[in-house]
């Protein structure tokens, strides 16, 4: 499958080299890109996932990212023995990144272990961070979320 922004989608997927901004409307598959260049992390360039972090703004999001993650992993082994029916933007992923079957060992190692890569809300992230550094930052241990209503 090619599509008319092919070139600058296989950069978003795999430049590493500089920063990137990806803008676009709803449904043209800013996730699958962002799920892909995890992917890209992850598998090529062999990444430890502790020092992988994607945020969002929302927890279903943030579920969304983390499922179609361990989906496009859990793709790499039918896509690499030829089957067809994997999921369209897995497949461009996948073919984009030239994945091989030497990447296999990496793949099955994620699948088990994905709760290692970080994957949350902004919110999340940073009250964790706090929470973690409460001592250091002076600030009391038992910190929360409060509610709207508070």
């Amino acid at each position: 499958m090619t599509l008319p922004d092919h070139k600058d989608r296989s950069a978003a997927l795999t430049d590493f080299q500089r920063n990137l901004v990806v803008t676009a409307g709803a449904g043209t598959g800013k996730t699958s890109l962002l799920v892909g260049r995890l992917m890209a992390a992850l598998v090529h360039h062999h990444m430890d996932p502790h020092q992988v972090l994607a945020v969002t703004f929302t927890e279903n999001a943030a579920s969304e990212m983390r499922s179609r993650l361990v989906r496009m992993l859990e793709a790499v082994r039918p896509w690499l023995d030829g089957e067809e029916n994997i999921d369209k933007s897995d497949a461009y992923v996948l073919e984009t990144l030239g994945l091989k079957p030497e990447d296999s060992s990496r793949v099955e190692e994620l699948l088990g272990q994905p709760e290692k890569l970080k994957i949350s809300t902004f919110h999340s992230f940073c009250l964790e961070f706090l929470t973690a550094h409460a001592r250091t930052l002076d600030l009391p241990p038992e910190l929360r979320v409060v509610e709207d209503r508070e």
